[in-house]
């Protein structure tokens, strides 16, 4: 953790230095919560117990510090609502014991991080519907972006593959991060295999995020070249910075993902060059950010995924007004139509606390 800390601030992103230094902060906040709330478990339930009750509340708070596992996300919970009912505590000025005590504080956390992992495992469909004089029938196009490994039990996932399987959709596009460096090898080979046998009319169209590529991989038995090939091999076609026509009314523009390998990607200006204008056109790309560089006349639709809707709170208040303009879910900017998804699922921990997990249908119609 400490190494890739120093590798962050000598590569000089900021927005992460402070991010990690949040987190110690939050790890020492932790402790002395947690040690308020055992002081006032022992008064009430223990008191008869001889225990240095600091020793358990800095290894909580320590624990904090890596905030990628589900425990980590349980302490947090536990100790922001603690926190909580000890500030109406101090308002109300009232003796309730089970709330004095952290009895309440302790139930009202189990139940958000029950909801928390449950609502990850729960994905569903969010409905768009795009209105344009240039297309001469309807196209259903599915959207999919964050699976990340999955997480969540295969049999799960592939019941929700042949949901979209039912679907029959147009085209697919796969917005990045479907698998992460969390993903082990037999574990990445069952995803894409899993995805290629999803129906479709027109084809699965692939373009790369930040994790996909193993960036923040330490180890693991392969590499972004057999990546490549296992996407290809299962009947993706990979887009970077290129483009694809779909029955000379759509066109379809894969950007590579700036957040990883595309220091020296194309601009739109060089993207747009030969589309034809008479062509509803569609860019996808993993991150939202650079919408205002989207936003040219001849682009129709914008879609991303890569923030997770925040995922968890209060993580996700911080990137809501820190990191991103658009979050999650459908904006306009100028004559730029921006969907962005909230992901099918989680990275590195099986809870959300923010949002629903989800895919996109987007259906595109002729405009009366």
């Amino acid at each position: 953790m400490w190494e890739t800390f120093w590798t962050t601030v000598k590569e000089g992103e900021l927005k992460w230095v402070l991010f990690t230094i949040a987190l110690v902060i939050v790890g020492a906040l932790c402790a002395m919560v947690f040690h308020k709330l055992f002081l006032r478990l022992k008064k009430y339930y223990f008191n008869n117990i001889k225990i240095n009750l600091w020793i358990p509340s800095i290894i909580l708070g320590i624990l904090v510090i890596p905030y990628r596992l589900p425990f980590c996300v349980a302490i947090i919970h536990y100790g922001a609502i603690f926190l909580i009912t000890f500030i109406l505590r101090k308002i109300t000025k009232k003796e309730f014991k089970l709330l004095y005590s952290g009895v309440v504080s302790l139930i009202i956390s189990t139940i958000v991080c029950v909801y928390g992992f449950l609502n990850f495992l729960i994905v569903t469909p969010t409905e768009y519907i795009v209105e344009t004089d240039k297309v001469k029938k309807e196209y259903t196009i599915v959207y999919i972006a964050d699976i990340h490994g999955p997480l969540m039990p295969m049999n799960l996932f592939k019941k929700y593959m042949n949901d979209i399987s039912e679907i029959n959709p147009d085209f697919i596009i796969l917005g990045g991060d479907i698998n992460d460096e969390f993903t082990p090898k037999d574990r990445m080979e069952e995803l894409y295999k899993t995805i290629g046998k999803v129906k479709n009319k027109r084809g699965n169209f692939y373009t790369y995020g930040n994790h996909d590529r193993l960036k923040y991989a330490d180890s693991l038995d392969y590499d972004k070249v057999n990546l490549s090939k296992t996407i290809t091999d299962n009947g993706m076609i990979i887009l970077q910075d290129t483009k694809v026509i779909i029955d000379d009314s759509i066109t379809l523009i894969g950007r590579e993902d700036n957040g990883s390998e595309g220091k020296n990607r194309q601009t739109m200006q060089q993207l747009i060059t030969n589309v034809d204008p008479n062509t509803f056109v569609i860019v996808a790309e993993h991150e939202p950010d650079n919408y205002k560089e989207v936003a040219i006349p001849e682009v129709d639709l914008y879609v991303c995924g890569h923030t997770h809707a925040g995922q968890m709170f209060p993580i996700g208040f911080y990137f809501r007004n820190f990191m991103h303009t658009y979050n999650t879910g459908r904006h306009k900017y100028n004559n730029l139509d921006i969907m962005i998804s909230s992901g099918f699922g989680t990275w590195a921990m099986p809870f959300r606390t923010e949002r629903k997990c989800e895919y996109l249908v987007i259906k595109v119609k002729p405009k009366n």
